[in-house]
């Protein structure tokens, strides 16, 4: 189903680190919600993801979004035990 360019330029272009990246690893690498639901810290490596044990090299603008969410989860969450690449408050408190 195709989607409006306006939303996802509207997504990529959020103030919310979070939403930004889950835009980008659907318009750039076309990961499926159960993909990224199971992502976690460990599974991304030197510019690669790690998805169901195949490394996908990830696109320069992800890496960027990358790296953006990853100091905003630090700032919010810097002693967070949550191995989840996706946390909020509630994720944030539970190492599981």
């Amino acid at each position: 189903m195709p989607l409006q360019v306006e939303r996802i330029r509207a997504a990529l272009d959020s103030a919310d680190p979070a939403r930004a990246l889950l835009c980008a690893l659907i318009a750039f690498h076309g990961l499926t919600a159960r993909q990224i639901q199971g992502l976690q810290l460990t599974d991304v490596r030197d510019g690669h993801l790690d998805v169901y044990g195949r490394m996908l090299p990830l696109a320069a603008p992800v890496r960027r979004y990358l790296t953006a969410y990853l100091d905003h989860r630090r700032r919010h969450w810097p002693t967070t035990a949550s191995p989840h690449l996706f946390i909020h408050f509630r994720s944030a408190t539970t190492a599981c």
